[in-house]
């Protein structure tokens, strides 16, 4: 963690065009905050760069810091399921930043709590002035991989749609006039194509891409 020394934040977050921005990057990799940190630590913009490899983390140091804005990599998203509006109850005003490796719309990452996000792909450059104009009360939403609305065939999507609402292979073969071994038969062409474990998992994973809303 970066500036561990220096005592606890207790004020609200409220910046300004001339303030510094406390940031804590959330990611659960060393080789990016290393990088964050030789581009962030010179900027006059930046009065403190913390960095939480965890979940658990991020949330000790958004209650103890109360940074301005928090870029959170999704992977931490998905794996904790509500990181984002976690670390809001700790710390209100922050602002948060989601990087992420797939496409999330701006309504998935709105309702995940987010008012931004970047891919990784970005320059770590880019990246860094998204955060800056984040925590600035801007919004950044940008274009990643393109939306995968096309990826699923019209059946497939209807049978996932109706997966997602709990029915069973069985069930939709008699409301799809299919037989079962059809309906099988295009779950695991939805499991491949999303590259999905089981059925929950795709249904997550195409959420995510915008394939389902």
């Amino acid at each position: 963690m970066v500036g561990g020394g220096k005592a606890p934040e207790t004020g609200p977050a409220s910046p300004d065009a001339t303030s510094q921005l406390r940031v804590v990057l959330v990611n659960p990799h060393d080789l990016i905050h290393w990088g964050f940190r030789s581009l962030l630590c010179s900027e006059p913009w930046v009065d403190r760069l913390i960095s939480a490899h965890s979940s658990a983390e991020a949330l000790q140091v958004a209650r103890r810091y109360r940074p301005h804005v928090a870029v959170i990599d999704t992977q931490l998203v998905w794996e904790s399921g509500d990181l984002c509006h976690e670390l809001r109850g700790q710390s209100p005003s922050t602002r948060i930043l989601l990087t992420s490796g797939e496409r999330v719309s701006e309504v998935n990452a709105k309702s995940l709590g987010a008012v931004g996000v970047v891919p990784k792909t970005w320059h770590g450059r880019a990246i860094a002035a998204a955060a800056r104009s984040v925590g600035f009360g801007r919004t950044v939403f940008a274009a990643g991989p393109e939306q995968q609305t096309d990826l699923l065939t019209p059946r497939e999507k209807t049978i996932l749609e109706m997966l997602a609402r709990g029915a069973t292979s069985r069930a939709i073969a008699t409301r799809l006039n299919l037989s079962p071994h059809t309906v099988k038969d295009h779950v695991r062409s939805v499991l491949r194509k999303l590259k999905a474990r089981n059925r929950a998992e795709a249904v997550l994973r195409a959420r995510r891409l915008g394939v389902l809303t």
